[in-house]
């Protein structure tokens, strides 16, 4: 669908079908930045010669603009993140993981029992 000024052209089902705007969620799960993780996307977009602009609604969004190689216009995608990532820092929050099993190590093997043999 989208692809970067002179690189190979390659068919792709999105250019058939794409119209002019489309959206694109990072789910953010290990990184507690995520802003930061968005914003080097955006660089990085700009960088390859997209234009993007802020979206006024979100500040973890923004819009780029593309141009679809099947039809000549313009596509507008908005790119957000979506941050998943839970790590507590209160001693409450690690307590209650810790009971629940999740902080957990691993259970010990049970040891066997030997039977001693009656003396005649």
């Amino acid at each position: 669908m989208l692809r970067r000024p002179g690189a190979k052209e390659r068919p792709r089902l999105a250019n058939r079908y794409a119209h002019d705007q489309g959206g694109l969620l990072f789910y953010l799960v290990k990184t507690a930045n995520a802003h930061s993780r968005l914003s080097g996307w955006r660089i990085q977009l700009t960088t390859d010669g997209y234009q993007c602009a802020d979206c006024g609604k979100n500040k973890l969004a923004f819009y780029s603009t593309h141009k679809l190689t099947g039809s000549g216009t313009d596509f507008k995608v908005r790119s957000m993140a979506v941050t998943l990532f839970h790590q507590p820092l209160d001693k409450s929050a690690r307590n209650s993981a810790a009971k629940s099993g999740s902080a957990r190590s691993p259970a010990k093997p049970a040891k066997k029992s030997v039977k001693k043999k009656a003396s005649p």
